[in-house]
């Protein structure tokens, strides 16, 4: 039953989408012309990872990727310095139990868009 997640997401909580949302301009995590790009929040990731998959997942790690408007040296720093603040969202979760399908059930169940194969019967499945 051993597992890790290394998960990456864009943050929407970075300093730059803060300073976007302030001026009144949409964050850059949320595409408006494509139905893929998604902003999370750690909270909000760890959510709908606990809603496909209920108990399964520990967070063991985060951390943060990538600090915008700054050089790659300072913005490494940052990012370290400053996880919540990043453009990117890294979390290390660790398999608590036993998985079954869970997650495609969850996709299957939604009727959520996916680039993946979820079976044949993906949009009638209960």
């Amino acid at each position: 039953m051993q597992g890790l997640l290394v998960l990456s997401a864009p943050n929407l909580a970075s300093l730059h989408n803060r300073l976007l949302l302030l001026a009144g301009r949409q964050p850059t995590v949320l595409n408006l012309a494509s139905a893929h790009v998604r902003g999370f929040t750690v909270p909000g990731l760890l959510h709908i990872l606990n809603t496909c998959f209920p108990g399964g997942y520990r967070m063991v790690a985060r951390t943060g990727a990538n600090f915008y408007f700054f050089p790659p040296a300072i913005a490494k720093a940052l990012a370290r310095l400053l996880p919540g603040l990043a453009w990117g969202i890294v979390v290390a979760l660790e398999k608590t139990r036993a998985y079954n399908d869970q997650f495609i059930r969850f996709v299957r169940q939604q009727q959520l868009e996916t680039n993946f194969y979820v079976g044949e019967d993906w949009k009638t499945a209960k």
